[in-house]
């Protein structure tokens, strides 16, 4: 092997590499190192004994950092607002002028509490999947029906009707998948 590709070898794995599996690969450095001839590889198998050395951690020390990893912090009780708000106005440095406006304009609390309204009355997935679906399908069977028999079609009103009882039937079949998932 090359001096280059031990090198990079070595500098990609650092963070990656246990104990155990440095100590390997150091055997099969010197290994190959061993082999080659001349003082000049001597010098760099050295060289890259020491860097191996310095990037090999024994496992006590990394059991260690791994302890005080897993520590909860001192102030269990902390407030999810602030904490989103901190996290928001943080990410939002990052962004372009134009990003930036967009997100203060989506992340105003007036937008959010209105969004979460809508989102758990208005906007639930079975009611849009029923009213779409019944308005798509409805409007295509009315409309076929009309132009075979020759009747002129108001669609306007057809597609909002049609709307109107998807969600209501949408709803209906969310209320009885709930209902019998709570009797299993």
């Amino acid at each position: 092997m090359s001096k280059e590709k031990l090198t990079n070898s070595i500098e990609s794995g650092a963070n990656k590499l246990s104990s155990a599996e440095a100590s390997e690969q150091l055997e099969r450095i010197r290994e190959s190192l061993e082999s080659s001839k001349g003082e000049e590889k001597k010098h760099d198998a050295e060289a890259l004994k020491s860097k191996i050395e310095k990037i090999a951690t024994p496992a006590e020390t990394t059991s260690k950092k791994a302890e005080t990893n897993n520590t909860q912090p001192d102030n269990i009780f902390i407030d999810k607002n602030q904490t989103f708000y901190t996290t928001l106005k943080t990410v939002q440095q990052e962004m372009t002028k134009t990003q930036r406006t967009f997100s203060h304009v989506i992340h105003n609390r007036v937008i959010e509490r209105v969004s979460d309204i809508t989102d758990k009355t208005v906007a639930r997935p079975s009611i849009m999947l029923g009213a779409f679906s019944f308005s798509a399908i409805g409007s295509f069977i009315v409309y076929l029906i009309a132009h075979r028999n020759g009747y002129p079609i108001n669609s306007h009103f057809i597609v909002l009707a049609l709307m109107i009882m998807g969600a209501v039937s949408g709803l209906f079949v969310e209320f009885t998948y709930k209902v019998i998932r709570r009797i299993r």
